[in-house]
């Protein structure tokens, strides 16, 4: 029952953002909001710790449970630019958890479009995202390395709001909350 909303999309959620913009279009929304993602490969991103990353989430897939557990903690390590306060690591750690090995197999695969084709990449996708955008990225973002992926943006989408928070990484509505709902707000 929503009437325009604006979608924000975290990490992982920008490629569910985009197969929606997809298959459904962008009519409907009064904006689009992009924190740390590269909106499924809507703009190119080289992260930093993408090896930190890779490993972490390989353990997250092995059938060795002190495995899972050691890549999740690692993984939700990846995701601030300093260390989490304990109760927000565990809650991120029991998060991931959660999520069963096969999902987390399924989003590293090629995406299926709504006639059945093989995506690898967004891009298309861009001359369609004529809607206010906008962009929220960590300086010392790790996962997705912020200060690259803003330029990205800035270079494709020159009409975009495009914020990078100097002391965030992978979460900056966690690391600065107050800035990001403000930003967000204003948006």
């Amino acid at each position: 029952g929503l009437e325009r909303p604006v979608l924000v999309a975290w990490s992982f959620g920008g490629l569910v953002a985009m197969n929606y913009v997809r298959c459904e279009g962008a009519g409907s929304l009064a904006g689009l909001a992009l924190v740390a993602s590269s909106g499924g490969r809507l703009v190119p991103t080289t992260p930093t710790g993408a090896a930190q990353a890779r490993l972490a989430s390989r353990n997250m897939l092995a059938s060795d449970l002190r495995l899972n557990l050691a890549g999740a903690q690692a993984f939700a390590r990846l995701m601030t630019a300093s260390a989490p306060d304990a109760a927000w690591e565990q809650e991120t750690v029991a998060a991931l958890l959660q999520l069963p090995a096969y999902v987390r197999r399924a989003m590293g695969s090629e995406q299926v479009g709504p006639t059945g084709e093989r995506i690898t990449t967004n891009e298309d996708l861009a001359a369609r995202l004529t809607l206010p955008l906008l962009v929220v990225t960590g300086a010392k973002d790790a996962l997705s390395d912020g200060t690259a992926l803003a330029a990205s943006y800035r270079a494709r989408f020159p009409d975009a709001q495009v914020l990078t928070y100097a002391g965030s990484g992978h979460s900056p509505f966690a690391e600065a909350a107050d800035r990001f709902n403000a930003d967000l707000e204003s948006f």
